[in-house]
């Protein structure tokens, strides 16, 4: 296995209306590993997972993706097919007006996958059999499925194109509580069999802790603590992250308030019983930490 990453994105900015969404975000992503970006709403998650996969443009920053560029550059159809997404929403993301089997068929007839002499179905029906989908579903509209169903239909249509990379930003929480483990134990397996590379988002810490090998949380667009997801929940580092965790979805309206809005110092300092002044006039830098990366004055000063 070559020892090149998958995916590396490097001080990664963006803003919408003119408002920062990221700020200098540099990330890894090493082969056939998971990094769950971690963070409540408004962090950023799912804008730096477009960006990952080319499907929007950074306004600074670069990411390269098998080692090729993909910033800035039309992305040829080769390297396409190897990225693909699952979505929070799975009905959403399939066509209200074409079957099951259609949905998961079109990406081989996008991507010129099969030859024209070639009968899709035989491939449709291994994907559907691979995520645990009867064959009676295929004829289906997404409305006539259940919450499940539709997800693991999504999944299916997302690895008809053969992908190495595969995004999934919040693909458990539209589920039920008793469905959301079976979802998430099919990725985990489905990667481990394709040897997939995974960009999983998520604001729930019970499902990165079982789905992650590195994590990256997020506040204000900006990464504030990254590495082994091991060790960054042993033993937060940040304030924001020993606050954030356990983050729960119910307490996010209050959370978003923590922090500043001010592109000056470090966004937190507001709610963060370390700051000091160098807090208020420098945004800290990403520094290791007992082997995760921690960006904060407090931490690097040995206060904590």
């Amino acid at each position: 296995m070559s020892e090149t990453p998958l995916l590396v994105m490097e001080d990664i900015s963006h803003s919408y209306g003119g408002a920062p969404v990221l700020s200098d975000v540099s990330l890894v992503i090493p082969r056939a590993t998971t990094l769950a970006l971690l963070g409540e709403t408004g962090s950023g998650k799912s804008t730096l997972a477009r960006i990952a996969l080319g499907l929007e443009t950074p306004a600074g920053g670069s990411v390269q993706f098998d080692g090729d560029p993909i910033t800035g550059t039309r992305i040829r159809r080769s390297v396409r097919r190897r990225m693909s997404m699952v979505f929070q929403d799975a009905r959403a993301s399939l066509d209200p007006r074409w079957t099951v089997r259609q949905s998961i068929a079109e990406p081989l007839d996008v991507f010129r996958l099969l030859s024209r002499a070639v009968d899709p179905t035989d491939r449709v029906a291994e994907l559907m059999h691979m995520v645990g989908l009867p064959p009676e579903l295929g004829s289906r509209k997404p409305h006539q499925l259940t919450g499940g169903q539709a997800q693991r239909a999504a999944i299916a249509r997302a690895l008809a194109s053969d992908p190495v990379l595969l995004a999934c930003d919040e693909p458990t929480s539209a589920l039920d509580v008793s469905l959301q483990a079976h979802v998430l134990n099919l990725l985990r397996t489905l990667q481990e069999r394709l040897g997939l590379t995974m960009l999983f988002i998520s604001h729930d810490v019970a499902v990165v802790r079982h789905m992650a090998d590195l994590v990256a949380v997020l506040h204000r667009g900006r990464v504030v603590e990254y590495g082994a997801a091991d060790a960054v929940f042993a033993r937060p580092r940040h304030p924001y992250t020993r606050q954030a965790l356990p983050l729960k979805p119910d307490a996010q309206a209050q959370r978003v308030l923590h922090g500043v809005g001010s592109q000056d110092g470090c966004a937190f300092r507001a709610a963060c019983p370390f700051a000091f002044a160098r807090c208020a006039q420098e945004v800290p830098a990403l520094h290791f930490a007992d082997g995760v990366a921690v960006a904060c004055h407090a931490v690097e000063d040995g206060t904590i």
